[in-house]
């Protein structure tokens, strides 16, 4: 999603079931206040260089263009896939900044937006845009675990667990054994005991909070691909985690233990992987500009002169005591 050729407002075509719009606004250019964009069927995806500001796709301030563009959105109930976590999409040349000129909305269907993610690579050579990776369809977060087997204590049976320590701990005697054996046992029949009432074992692929009623959604949508069924499946996934995220809130508790407080918030901080900045905020050559700038000394060329020249006499000399080999 870089530079687009044509110069019209818009050129639409149809990619299976899709209504995809190709869009492009010269920056000298205005909206129509009436239909700034033609009117598709859903499902259907505006992407391209709209060059309106607004502060909803990150800018400071909106201008006329970002106001037109975010109501005419509002109107005709599009969705605008944006991730301000993420960098801009254009990287100004001469601001040394980034801003987010190259948009993608999505539309809805009775207020559920067609699920999409769009994902801002790296610099393009030769052009200030950033290509974008834009994913439309259903999308499940998958993670790959290690072969280690753990322990499933949500699903653990505790009330046979806690009925078979009980029934096995009070048959080790007491006095009659050494106390390394004593321990033995103990340690021994409660491994018995979680053996028997805990799931154990390995799932290298695993889709958190996948309960039995989303995963016969997620199967019914990969036989028939109906997106009705989609939409079940991630309302049904967005309950599960939001259960599961409440569940981990009420937990929480700083004045007994802080370990599982802290243990979360170092799972969610590295789920969000903030991306990196691929140029640095402050050049070397802007902070060498700022200081001449703002320096008391008066400046005198005769004197710049005679460092130049000193410089440049250092650099010969060296040349001649350590010629290339």
């Amino acid at each position: 999603m870089s530079h687009h050729l044509s110069t019209t407002h818009s050129d639409v075509i149809k990619v299976g079931s899709f209504s995809i719009a190709n869009v492009y606004k010269p920056p000298s250019e205005a909206w129509t206040e009436s239909n700034p964009l033609p009117s598709l069927p859903h499902p259907a995806i505006y992407v391209g260089d709209f060059n309106s500001h607004h502060n909803d796709w990150g800018y400071n301030s909106s201008d006329v263009a970002g106001e037109v563009l975010s109501q005419w959105a509002s109107c005709c109930d599009l969705t605008l896939i944006h991730d301000p976590k993420q960098k801009g999409t254009f990287r100004s040349a001469r601001w040394q900044k980034d801003y987010s000129p190259d948009l993608c909305w999505v539309s809805s269907v009775h207020g559920s937006p067609q699920p999409a993610t769009c994902s801002v690579l790296d610099d393009f050579p030769h052009s200030q845009h950033r290509p974008s990776i834009i994913h439309v369809g259903l999308t499940l977060p998958v993670v790959h675990c290690s072969n280690k087997k753990r322990w499933n204590f949500r699903k653990a049976n505790w009330a046979k667990f806690t009925q078979d320590t009980e029934r096995s701990i009070p048959t080790i005697p007491r006095h009659t054994i050494p106390v390394d054996e004593a321990y033995t046992r103990f340690t021994g029949a409660l491994s018995k005991a979680a053996h028997a009432s805990i799931p154990r074992g390995v799932r290298r692929l695993y889709i958190p909070c996948m309960d039995e009623e989303a995963a016969t959604l997620l199967k019914e949508y990969e036989e028939s691909g109906d997106p009705d069924i989609a939409d079940h499946l991630m309302e049904s996934l967005n309950a599960a985690r939001r259960a599961r995220w409440e569940e981990s809130t009420t937990q929480l508790n700083f004045t007994r233990s802080s370990r599982k407080s802290w243990a979360l918030i170092r799972r969610l901080g590295a789920a969000q992987r903030p991306p990196k900045s691929a140029h640095p905020p402050v050049t070397a050559n802007a902070v060498a500009s700022h200081l001449v700038q703002v320096a008391k000394a008066p400046k005198e060329r005769r004197h710049e002169r005679n460092v130049r020249d000193g410089w440049r006499q250092y650099l010969r000399s060296q040349s001649i005591s350590n010629p290339p080999k």
